[in-house]
């Protein structure tokens, strides 16, 4: 991809960097907005945009809510909505709504795109996303939980202009376009075979399926274990009662839907701290955990040390079993030859 379509384009008053990335026959802009260069990304005043506008929650949650109709979309974690160009809308933190439990400064992601058709003869992806958003003039809500760790990285990327900043940032925001874009894609499949009353933000509907509930919650948790996953979500994706649901993970895992949904967070995080060098602030919201003093406290019982201290001896273990002269005491007579 060139320079030029990576070249950051500054508005008054207001950050935006712009990417063209390109899916099969579908050339895509993408304009970053709130949340990628500065911490205020609440926008409380009802406005709209000539393109279409995705807001992606980061930590914490809040609500969108569109002026035409009243209708207020509650978003948290591992969500995604999609605004059509003309819908005039604002943010609610959901504290104003009588939530006193609710995050009062929640993060989110917001980005505008729009989509041409170009001359390339790969698959035919213009077509698709064309029919899917030509039919949906209000707001569609989504599941995408990688969607919000993905813009964090990206957000890295552009501020902290590392060599190949913008090529690592175009690369990242391609791979979240086409999430979206499988996401959306999916859903449509779905609202299609389903009831037009199916809630739009499952990310399985296995109500009527011939997947035995034991797969389909194997499926749910593999999905969505680093979203706000609760008993009762997992109750609506699969059309059973909550406690139902308790006595499926029981008789599934032996464990509780809590204790297995802990269990499933810290066998992830355990990779991404041995294995990665990504802080560990960010793998705790990369498995799910708003607060990273909660994951401190979950991975130190379960581990039996805090994440930072397990990652440099486990570190320091692999090295021992690699090289094991390396354990020597360098102050031992031998220890240093050249």
């Amino acid at each position: 991809m060139s320079d030029q379509a990576a070249r950051p384009v500054i508005a008054p008053g207001m950050f935006h960097t712009t990417h063209c990335c390109h899916v099969g026959d579908a050339d895509v802009e993408l304009i970053l907005d709130t949340g990628f260069f500065r911490p205020e990304c609440m926008t409380y005043a009802p406005h709209m945009h000539i393109e279409w506008e995705l807001q992606i929650p980061y930590t914490g949650s809040y609500a969108v809510e569109i002026s035409e109709t009243g209708e207020a979309y509650r978003l948290s974690r591992g969500m995604l909505l999609l605004l059509p160009p003309g819908c005039y809308h604002n943010n609610v933190v959901p504290a104003e709504h009588g939530d006193v439990s609710a995050d009062p400064t929640p993060e989110k992601f917001a980005l505008r795109f729009t989509v041409t058709r170009s001359s390339s003869a790969e698959e035919a992806v213009y077509r698709k996303l064309h029919d899917i958003l030509s039919d949906h003039k209000a707001p569609i809500l989504l599941s995408c939980p990688e969607a919000a760790v993905l813009l964090a990285d990206v957000r890295q990327e552009i501020t902290t202009e590392m060599p190949g900043h913008l090529s690592m940032a175009q690369t990242l925001l391609c791979r979240f376009f086409i999430l979206f874009l499988r996401a959306l894609i999916e859903d449509a499949d779905k609202r299609m075979g389903t009831d037009v009353n199916t809630p739009r933000n499952s990310p399985a509907v296995v109500q009527n399926s011939t997947i035995s509930k034991q797969a389909a919650v194997i499926k749910i948790l593999d999905r969505c274990y680093n979203t706000p996953l609760t008993e009762a979500a997992v109750a609506e994706m699969l059309g059973i009662s909550v406690r139902g649901v308790s006595r499926l993970f029981a008789d599934t895992f032996g464990m509780s839907f809590k204790q297995t949904l802990t269990q499933i967070r810290m066998r992830h995080a355990e990779k991404l701290v041995v294995r990665t060098d990504i802080p560990i602030e960010l793998i705790a919201l990369r498995i799910g955990y708003e607060s990273p003093s909660a994951f401190y406290a979950v991975f130190r019982r379960t581990y039996g040390m805090p994440p930072g201290v397990y990652r440099k001896s486990r570190k320091l273990q692999i090295t021992k079993d690699l090289s094991p002269d390396l354990g020597q005491n360098p102050l031992e007579d031998g220890a240093l030859k050249h």
